[in-house]
């Protein structure tokens, strides 16, 4: 058998999730502040030859059992994340696909660790003793948040579980210039300020449900409203029946373009606010020092607000935050303590960026 080197990464990537592009950014941006000793690392993918010109690592197509047990017996270590991978939400054939990826590494002879993973929702039993069964043979396991350590707690899990963060936030943003270049890209003012909103598609919602707060924001900020889609092509078409419906879309500009991680963290990084319904518009977000304002649909983005000290800026996805009030309210809170909020979101990300860090000691210390 040929010898094992480097690492081999599963997770949600190649798939057009700026959010999972972001984390697999982020796990390249530790693994090279580690120097000449890093690893080589790979990754398992829905379009390799899109996370090659992304990513410029290696790329194995995720879906083909050949080469996906190829890639874990050539390999010194599989890492299972980032991302909200261990969920039965979306879909629990998707929950069942990175089980048993993360299951074969074991049998395979290859140490298995859980990479800053965001645990659940489980709402099934079959589903939370298989999640407890495959980390119990974890070589390691690193969750981002308190709420996923507890889950593991909960379904019986005895390896120690460390709670890191997750690696979006050790992105850096592209060089400053890059901004400029997006304005022009995108048709917008050059020097014209602006409020980013991140929607996306939730269980059946329509897009119009999100007209009066567009309408709200324009209205009582007075700066641009750029609608940031994270998951192409399905958020920019929900974006645009959204600026539809408010009757009035040549006042919203819809992002046309696909960026990568770290041109969006610029990007970001140039507004004003955030508001997002997309955990990873939150975190770059705030890696920016931009004041995000959440709307929920899980707990995970409860959990990141929470950890970022910003308790008070989360709106439930409900009937509650439809007429804007409740979310504008809170944007032009922001905006009048901006700085305040800067210096909080500052502290708190300098801590996540160390957790971002230790989720890669971990790995390198489950290679030895």
């Amino acid at each position: 058998m040929p010898k094992r080197s480097g690492c081999l990464i599963s997770g949600y990537y190649g798939c057009g999730n700026a959010g999972d592009e972001a984390v697999l950014a982020g796990v390249q941006a530790t693994f090279a502040a580690m120097g000449s000793n890093r690893p080589e690392l790979a990754v398992l993918s829905q379009n390799p030859e899109s996370t090659m010109a992304l990513h410029g690592l290696p790329a194995v197509p995720r879906m083909n059992a050949g080469a996906v047990i190829a890639a874990i017996r050539r390999s010194r270590l599989l890492l299972s994340g980032g991302g909200s991978l261990l969920q039965d939400t979306t879909s629990l054939h998707s929950l069942l696909y990175y089980l048993l990826v993360a299951r074969a590494a074991p049998v395979l002879g290859t140490p298995l660790m859980f990479y800053a993973q965001g645990i659940g929702p489980l709402h099934r039993p079959a589903s939370r003793k298989l999640v407890s069964i495959t980390a119990n043979r974890a070589a390691c396991i690193t969750v981002r948040d308190p709420a996923s350590a507890q889950l593991l707690k909960d379904l019986g899990v005895h390896r120690p579980v460390e709670i890191t963060a997750d690696p979006a936030f050790a992105l850096q943003p592209a060089p400053e210039c890059t901004l400029q270049m997006v304005r022009q890209l995108e048709g917008l003012n050059t020097d014209e300020p602006y409020i980013i909103v991140a929607m996306r598609p939730w269980k059946g919602a329509p897009a119009s449900r999100f007209a009066p707060l567009l309408l709200a924001l324009q209205a009582r900020c007075s700066m641009k409203i750029c609608l940031l889609p994270m998951q192409h092509p399905i958020d920019r078409i929900y974006a645009q029946e959204a600026a539809l419906a408010t009757g009035a879309a040549e006042r919203f500009h819809v992002l046309q373009l696909p960026y990568p991680p770290a041109v969006l963290l610029r990007l970001l990084q140039g507004a004003q606010a955030v508001v997002a319904m997309r955990l990873h518009a939150l975190i770059l977000a705030a890696a920016a020092g931009v004041p995000p304002i959440a709307i929920s649909y899980d707990h995970k983005v409860e959990a990141l607000m929470k950890r970022l000290g910003c308790p008070d800026d989360i709106l439930q996805f409900d009937p509650e935050f439809a007429n804007g009030d409740s979310v504008v309210h809170r944007v032009e809170q922001a905006l009048i303590h901006r700085p305040q909020r800067s210096e909080i979101l500052h502290a708190a990300t300098c801590e996540m960026r160390q957790g971002a860090a230790v989720n890669t000691e971990r790995a390198l210390a489950a290679m030895h």
